[in-house]
């Protein structure tokens, strides 16, 4: 139990501010889904931390792949046989993965983000995300001003 309070100082509080209003402002404010616009404090929420996990997680995987000495044996075990994509492009294709849903056409309410918005908001603030799939400038997967939480 005890006092619920903020760890942050009022500093970090404020950068923290600004940064969540550029992900309100930029992208998923204008975010639609079968024609419904979606977006709302929790989905505002879910952003931030949908864009700031995946950050970590490639961080974490660049690191990984930076260290791995036998590059070649990991390729032939880490591959899919016939689709030409580099590791990098895998990590992000195995991200968006994890959220493949198909909704039938009779679901007309969402309660919370759909997945498909979930994975393109947070993939869109990535740099290397962009220069992986060579994303054009302006492209809503590569869009001119991207937000980062850290």
């Amino acid at each position: 139990h005890g006092y619920q309070r903020s760890w942050l100082d009022a500093s970090s509080t404020e950068t923290y501010d600004d940064r969540a209003k550029c992900f309100a402002e930029n992208h998923y404010n204008n975010f639609k889904y079968r024609g419904q616009n979606l977006f709302s404090a929790k989905a505002e929420e879910l952003s931030i931390l949908d864009s700031g996990a995946v950050a970590i997680a490639q961080h974490a995987y660049q690191g990984w792949w930076s260290n791995v000495e036998d590059r070649e044996d990991v390729l032939s075990k880490e591959s899919l046989p016939l689709l030409e994509y580099t590791p990098q492009q895998l990590f992000f294709i195995g991200f968006a993965q994890l959220w493949c849903v198909d909704y039938h056409d009779s679901v007309e309410k969402f309660e919370s983000t759909p997945e498909p918005l979930r994975v393109n908001g947070a993939l869109a603030n990535l740099v290397d995300f962009a220069r992986e799939f060579k994303c054009d400038v302006g492209n809503k997967m590569h869009p001119q001003r991207k937000c980062e939480l850290f």
